[in-house]
């Protein structure tokens, strides 16, 4: 997905497994609330975050957004980013990540 910010354009693709797992170890490192936030809840709660967590979401954004950390630190403004999180949240699709689990989990196994 194609975003354009401070009149650059940056492309946030899909996150591949491997690069989603380093994601989730990093999101380990957040208090387990702020871990669990769906998309609103972050862009709700964002500049606070920033204010506890900056250096730990410049990271987390930069890995799930594959836009340099160096940019989203010094270029871009609390509007772009929350731009960035809606292009991550929207490529990744993690509401259907969320949905397809706890369906997976309410269901009981077959034997036999």
């Amino acid at each position: 997905m194609k975003i354009k910010l401070n009149k650059k354009e940056y492309e946030v693709n899909k996150l591949p497994l491997g690069e989603y797992a380093q994601l989730l170890e990093k999101l380990d490192e957040l208090p387990e609330e702020i871990s669990t936030f769906n998309e609103s809840e972050i862009l709700k709660f964002l500049p606070r975050l920033l204010g506890r967590f900056y250096p730990k979401l410049i990271e987390i954004l930069s890995l799930a957004s594959g836009i340099d950390k160096n940019v989203l630190s010094n270029e871009m403004g609390l509007a772009e980013a929350t731009e960035v999180i809606k292009a991550i949240f929207k490529v990744n699709d993690f509401a259907l990540v969320k949905k397809n689990i706890a369906e997976l989990s309410g269901k009981k196994t077959k034997t036999g």
